[in-house]
């Protein structure tokens, strides 16, 4: 495949098959994102890997829709405490690990992807109102493997109203 490396398009196959994730991916092979980009796509053209079997672990591997370039807007990462409930199941609360207008990283708040929830940010006084509420949908999750840590989860934001928008804008510095 890369022939400065000697990178097997086969053993590469192989590990996406076996469950390794993107950031593995980049690791043992030394690789930048737009060189895994690179290898995906010769991997399709060359039928090692199908168009259903590199979806199906894209989904599992939320860093490679990142690397694809579906995240328009870059996110800001929270390094304060900004606490985010699901409204249709208000025990369910998480905290915000990044935002852009655009979608939010959670930890805490499990969701199926695909899946659509009603989610609400609790601003601590660093806009002008106490929350902001939007429609998001699921798009990645990691389940952590180990007892007692949080799930993580990645939502694109399909539903918020104007004034919400603007609050939002405000936390970004936008």
């Amino acid at each position: 495949m890369d022939s400065r490396r000697r990178i097997s398009a086969r053993q590469v196959a192989e590990d996406i098959r076996s469950g390794t994730t993107a950031m593995e991916l980049l690791h043992k092979y030394k690789l930048t994102s737009n060189e895994l980009l690179r290898i995906l796509d010769k991997l399709l053209h060359s039928r090692l890997l199908n168009q259903r079997e590199l979806d199906s672990w894209s989904t599992l591997n939320h860093e490679i829709t990142v690397i694809r370039g579906v995240r328009q807007d870059a996110r800001i990462t929270i390094d304060f405490p900004l606490r985010v409930q699901d409204c249709d199941h208000p025990y369910k609360q998480g905290i915000v690990r990044d935002l852009s207008q655009n979608g939010i990283g959670v930890l805490g708040i499990k969701a199926k992807v695909g899946e659509t929830r009603n989610l609400v940010v609790r601003l601590n006084g660093i806009a002008d109102c106490s929350s902001v509420r939007f429609e998001a949908k699921c798009r990645w999750i990691i389940q952590p493997e180990a007892a007692g840590q949080e799930c993580v989860a990645g939502f694109e934001i399909t539903g918020i109203e104007a004034a919400a928008l603007n609050q939002l804008r405000k936390v970004l510095g936008r």
